[in-house]
């Protein structure tokens, strides 16, 4: 699936460049914001899962 979204992204880039609607500056200014967002997001998501404490079902029962 990621690179379907990857060629897709690519070409809309391309095809904006290519009908005088953006520069080429513009296109890649953000696709380096959105990675960086992208990042900060997914490191951010990562250390809060780990602080998170386990979910343990009431079911189980521990010995």
């Amino acid at each position: 699936m990621q690179p379907v979204a990857f060629a897709l992204v690519f070409l809309l880039a391309a095809s904006r460049v290519y009908l005088g609607v953006h520069y080429l500056s513009d296109i890649l200014t953000g696709f380096c914001l959105s990675m960086v967002l992208y990042f900060g997001a997914s490191i951010t998501y990562q250390r809060w899962e780990k602080r998170r404490p386990a979910i343990v079902s009431p079911l189980e029962t521990t010995r």
